[in-house]
């Protein structure tokens, strides 16, 4: 097995490339070290949820939003119905034997894309601070 290609969001807008092992029990250590967490959970992205995963801290530990996790569902989905809080991981969507994936490169693109923009001053955030989640 390979290693998953990820990014890595932080609260304050950081942008990491990582990679984590694709086994099973290596890739659950691996996330919940990333993440700082003891449960994450899968946010599917896309229309149809299958162009790429956001794994978030279910408990939210660390209770800094990350409006920027926030705004990329928003630009993926086109909708979001809750704040999420610390560090996020982005991966690409389960293969059919619902086995994570690395992230594609045009979803990594368009994240890339979405950050840069929001960092710009071009792409607001804001309203996701302001919301009513």
């Amino acid at each position: 097995m390979t290693d998953l290609q990820a990014l890595v969001v932080t609260p304050d807008g950081e942008i990491e490339e990582k990679y984590l092992p694709a086994s099973t029990m290596d890739f659950l250590d691996a996330l919940h070290a990333t993440i700082n967490c003891d449960t994450a959970e899968a946010v599917r992205l896309g229309p149809d949820g299958r162009r790429a995963t956001m794994w978030v801290d279910v408990d939210a530990r660390l209770p800094m939003a990350n409006d920027y996790a926030t705004a990329l569902v928003f630009a993926f989905n086109g909708d979001v119905h809750q704040r999420y809080y610390g560090t996020a991981v982005f991966l690409g969507a389960p293969d059919r034997a619902g086995d994570d994936t690395s992230l594609p490169d045009e979803a990594a693109i368009f994240l890339r894309h979405v950050m840069f923009r929001i960092k710009r001053g071009n792409l607001s955030v804001r309203n996701f601070r302001e919301g009513d989640f």
